[in-house]
């Protein structure tokens, strides 16, 4: 009887320790997904880091384009009027010329 029990007990014991290894095997799969996670968490935050700084560099090259194209509008409208200057005193050259023939 003494031997039963002491092969039972046996049994559960290597029951036991099968569990356990289960257990740890489990465990360490767990911690190694977690490192794995936490690296690719990690990659993620460098890529999220560089493209802020992309797009910083981006937001600093619109503002210098949006400038630059007030400048040429503003030289574009200055164009304008020295144009309209120009004419207004070619037609008043031309109207002189043509008074001057006239009075001959």
């Amino acid at each position: 009887s003494s031997g039963i029990n002491a092969e039972y007990g046996r049994e559960q014991l290597d029951e036991e320790q099968d569990l356990n290894e289960q257990t740890a095997q489990k465990l360490t799969d767990t911690y190694k997904q977690i490192d794995s996670l936490n690296a690719d968490n990690d990659a993620l935050k460098v890529r999220l880091k560089d493209s802020e700084d992309a797009r910083d560099v981006l937001k600093g090259q619109i503002t210098q384009l949006e400038a630059q194209i007030a400048q040429l509008q503003q030289q574009i409208k200055d164009e304008k009027v020295q144009t309209a200057e120009l004419l207004v005193k070619a037609k008043s050259v031309e109207e002189e010329g043509e008074g001057d023939d006239e009075e001959y």
